[in-house]
């Protein structure tokens, strides 16, 4: 991705997710879907981007209290602001300091 061949990368994170073994836990899925949002934004299709970060927020609320959803809301934010919505863009970062507060996590 970082030399802007965001569609090979979105190749590499399919085979990513397909080789995940069934038992694989929902915070790799996540990371991956993460990766495959970015992708999506660097072609600047923001639809698909904000449907892999939603999957990607969806799994991380599957593992319960323990999740942090910081990191998934940090990317629909970005997405909306990249979209030129900076109201919605405001509104899902506000959420993702909230969690990050909720959660003491001072590096997100």
């Amino acid at each position: 991705m970082q030399a802007g061949r965001y569609g090979r990368a979105l190749e590499y994170e399919e085979a990513a997710l397909g080789a995940l073994p069934g038992s694989a836990g929902g915070e790799r899925r996540a990371a991956i879907e993460d990766l495959r949002g970015i992708a999506w934004l660097g072609l600047r299709d923001y639809s698909r981007a904000r449907q892999s970060f939603e999957r990607g927020l969806e799994l991380r609320r599957g593992a319960g209290e323990r999740a942090d959803l910081t990191r998934s809301w940090m990317f629909l934010g970005r997405t909306e602001w990249e979209r030129g919505d900076p109201a919605a863009a405001l509104e899902k970062l506000e959420t993702a300091v909230a969690q990050a507060r909720q959660r003491d996590n001072r590096v997100a």
